[in-house]
């Protein structure tokens, strides 16, 4: 373009090739090339407004709320007290009376964050609605006042705003943050533009009319619209598209996701600033070697390259991701260093119902933050950091492997031990009875999980020189279900003090025996005193017999059984309709009858190789995915699933298709000794090739007491078993294996 020489023209003049100028860079989509000098490396983490740490919903929840702590019930109103509650940890801050400011809230976690090595927060827009705005402002005065090297700005989330469109939120969100912050030196820039994250980046265009984001001309289509939102915002903007869930519902016309997704990296790297995905939690995403051509691609064609750092994911409302100790935080930092990204959004700081929190919580204390900077740094210089302090982590579970929860339902995870140690010289590493050499540096080293305190030690010349305790007792009669990671550090205690000087570190060993008197701590704030209220956790007596029905309390806790109330006492007649589990509006492993007994299971079984698929009774358990379904097994595989359904007045059983080798079922554990009928009828459905699967029902010998080859369309199928002994404990299991799927209908099991 030929510009006027500026002594030449009018004033008016001038504004009007300003304009045209401003117009012409902004909109034609150079303005989004890679900048002439290289940015800084950043972090950003992922922050939900709405869990302020000690402020606002958080403080509410974690110190006032009814539904989980003084009214926290196996047996309460909500789906997810059968779980134990949504929250399995809580944002590590001393046991407030009354809820921080907002101003107060934000300076720590700004302070924590950059003690973990993160270099801004991206707000979720808007959970949380105003709560999330407000918690914004709190941020961003925070890191004005003490001037602190922090950046704040927003992540866009379609699913959590609203709007007349997907398109007017976005714009709604963005020029909000302009308009009240866009003048703060602490609101985020890159390449001297706002810096603008996106979850899910195609939501933007959800429900608009648009060509398949599967074609070139869809991608434009996307592009536009973000286009138009700068065009709102009245500025340039340098976005970070999330590209994981791009093809979500699109028409690849043939092509595989991984052939189009490539397709498309030069189209959106030529616009977007950074192209990137939020967490590996589908099919594509968590394929390395697309992700290694993903990210080849984004960076051939000028964008920058912005993989996701996490450590765990346990949504308990739908999905868990199995990871053992630091194994994903390591992995996904080496795969940022190996694919040569230039930007990162950790996932997440806080959200603390999905446990990714890379914030101190009651769980992790301050290690995995301790961690992410070490490897921050590692990735920003291309060096290791130089060690200066000998330092330990233990990472684990709080159960072991397969332990089964009780009184709220579901099995654990379990793990390893795992020792992570970055030290200034060579030494050993002792586990009870157990030694392993560990080298300077970072080293890792995983042991078997023990059975009650968690213990290492730091030996050098078989002296001890360091060693961490676990903060939360290890065990094999857990309460309830649960998957989140606990981790303790040897800088635990010195950080703590930072941020609350002179303050008591809080209690939260739920497992451990304060009063020795071989009841935890849970139980006897859970039975005879207040729900997380230490002081009540010497309640019970360990001899005393409290509903008096001959079982001490001792003896009650080790049998697993409620120290309140007497047994159930079944009668004659007793019916056990899988109906009334379907009504209850939630499914567990196991799940109660209405006594309150765990009866139901569900189970499956894989085998590989050669090896034969015996129906021995040895079916190992399954681990709930969603409130309505069950279907990963206990190490976190999804291969096979047993599922509710709600099309018919029926109670149905789901049983997906399933792959050789693998059979899933449902088990009856009888509570009672004496005789039940077994009525339910069987439905196949067609489509799922090839159409055959075997169904049968075992007695508690393994022996089959029905067995049916199915072949699609064979219409109902009514089954009535009669006079099946069986004593308590023992279990009748109906399985089914083969790639057809099954529905189990109108099952009862009735005691005679």
């Amino acid at each position: 373009m030929k510009l006027l020489h500026p002594l030449k023209i009018s004033s008016a003049t001038a504004v009007s090739v300003l304009g045209l100028l401003f117009s012409v860079l902004l909109f034609s989509g150079s303005v989004h090339a890679k900048p002439g000098k290289e940015e800084p490396r950043k972090i950003f983490a992922h922050y939900m407004g709405c869990f302020p740490a000690g402020s606002g919903p958080t403080y509410h929840h974690q110190f006032q709320d009814n539904e989980y702590r003084d009214s926290f019930r196996h047996d309460g109103t909500s789906k997810l007290n059968l779980k134990g509650g949504r929250f399995k940890t809580w944002p590590l801050v001393p046991n407030l009376t009354k809820p921080l400011t907002g101003l107060e809230s934000a300076d720590l976690e700004i302070r924590r964050a950059l003690r973990a090595g993160i270099d801004g927060f991206a707000i979720d827009t808007w959970a949380g609605g105003n709560v999330a705005k407000d918690t914004l402002t709190a941020l961003i005065k925070a890191a004005e006042a003490g001037k602190y090297p922090f950046e704040v700005t927003i992540c866009i989330d379609p699913w959590s705003m609203a709007g007349g469109t997907r398109q007017s939120a976005y714009e709604e969100a963005v020029t909000w943050l302009l308009k009240n912050h866009g003048k703060s030196p602490n609101l985020a820039r890159r390449d001297g533009k706002p810096l603008i994250l996106t979850y899910q980046g195609q939501g933007i265009v959800a429900g608009a009319k648009v060509p398949s984001l599967a074609t070139k001309e869809g991608q434009e289509a996307l592009i536009n619209a973000y286009k138009a939102v700068e065009e709102k915002a009245g500025e340039p903007l340098y976005f970070y598209f999330d590209f994981s869930e791009l093809l979500q519902g699109q028409d690849t016309k043939g092509k595989s996701p991984a052939e189009v997704l490539l397709e498309a990296a030069p189209v959106l790297s030529g616009y977007f600033g950074a192209v990137g995905n939020f967490l590996d939690l589908n099919g594509l995403t968590r394929n390395k070697g697309f992700m290694q051509k993903m990210s080849e691609a984004v960076r051939k064609a000028g964008g920058e390259w912005a993989p996701p750092v996490w450590y765990q994911y346990d949504n308990v409302s739908w999905l868990l991701e199995n990871v053992d100790g630091t194994d994903k935080l390591r992995e996904t930092w080496q795969r940022a260093m190996d694919q040569d990204a230039t930007f990162i959004q950790f996932a997440t700081w806080n959200d603390y119902g999905e446990h990714t929190s890379l914030a101190p919580t009651l769980a992790t204390n301050y290690g995995i933050g301790i961690l992410n900077h070490y490897y921050a740094q590692w990735w920003k210089t291309g060096k290791p950091p130089e060690i200066k302090e000998d330092q330990i982590f233990l990472t684990y579970r709080s159960s072991p492997k397969g332990s089964q929860s009780y009184p709220f339902q579901g099995p654990n995870m379990g793990s390893s031990l795992e020792v992570l140690t970055l030290l200034t010289a060579p030494g050993k590493i002792k586990v009870g009875d157990k030694e392993e050499a560990v080298e300077a540096g970072l080293s890792v080293r995983k042991f078997d999980l023990p059975i009650g305190e968690i213990q290492a030690d730091l030996l050098r010349d078989g002296q001890v020189v360091q060693s961490v305790k676990g903060r939360q007792t290890v065990s094999k009669l857990p309460m309830l279900p649960n998957a989140t990671l606990y981790c303790s550090s040897t800088g635990d205690a010195r950080y703590w003090e930072e941020d609350f000087p002179g303050v008591p570190y809080p209690e939260d060993d739920l497992y451990a025996d304060n009063d020795g008197d071989g009841l935890p701590n849970w139980f006897e704030m859970y039975w005879f005193g207040k729900w997380r209220n230490f002081s009540t956790a010497t309640a019970a007596e360990a001899g005393v017999d409290s509903d008096q029905d001959g079982k001490t309390n001792l003896e009650e806790y080790l049998a697993k059984t409620d120290p309140t109330k007497k047994a159930a006492e079944y009668k004659s007649g007793q019916v056990w309709d899988m109906k009334a589990v379907q009504e209850r509006g939630v499914s567990m492993n196991p799940t109660q009858d209405s006594l309150g007994t765990p009866v139901w299971r569900y189970v499956a079984k894989e085998v590989k190789g050669e090896e034969p698929l015996l129906h021995d009774g040895k079916y190992g358990p399954m681990y709930y995915p969603h409130p309505n379904g069950v279907g990963y097994f206990t190490d976190g595989r999804s291969l096979g699933s047993v599922a509710w359904l709600k099309e018919g007045p029926n109670t149905l059983l789901h049983f997906t298709g399933q792959q050789n080798k693998l059979l899933v079922g449902l088990a009856w554990t009888s509570p009672v000794d004496g005789k039940v009928d077994v009525d339910f009828t069987i439905k196949t459905v067609s489509g799922t090739p090839p159409e055959k699967a075997i169904f049968s029902v075992e007695d508690p010998e393994n022996k089959e007491l029905w067995k049916q080859s199915l072949q699609a369309k064979e219409g109902d199928i009514p089954v009535s078993l009669k006079d099946i002994p069986v004593k308590v404990g023992e279990t009748i299991h109906f399985l089914q294996e083969g790639r057809m799927r099954v529905k189990l209908e109108s099952l009862k099991v009735t005691l005679k």
